[in-house]
């Protein structure tokens, strides 16, 4: 299985999300920038306290508003 440093996650947690954030190495980056699951983020304390990780989050439609032509 290969592992790695850092996770984009467009659908806002879910079943999906956390069984990506199991290969995640210790210390690693998620960027949550969506909601596509329309559901509450709903993540295991367990995968991200034991290995470190990281949780951060932006609202995509404010930082593409920032982009310039």
């Amino acid at each position: 299985m290969h592992k790695f440093d850092c996770l984009f996650d467009c659908l806002g947690g879910g079943p999906i999300t956390e069984a990506l954030i199991s290969p995640l190495r210790p210390n690693s980056k998620i960027f949550m920038y969506g909601a596509l699951e329309d559901k509450p983020i709903v993540i295991s304390n367990s995968l991200n306290l034991l290995k470190g990780i990281s949780i951060k989050g932006f609202l995509i439609f404010s930082w593409w508003g920032n982009c310039s032509e």
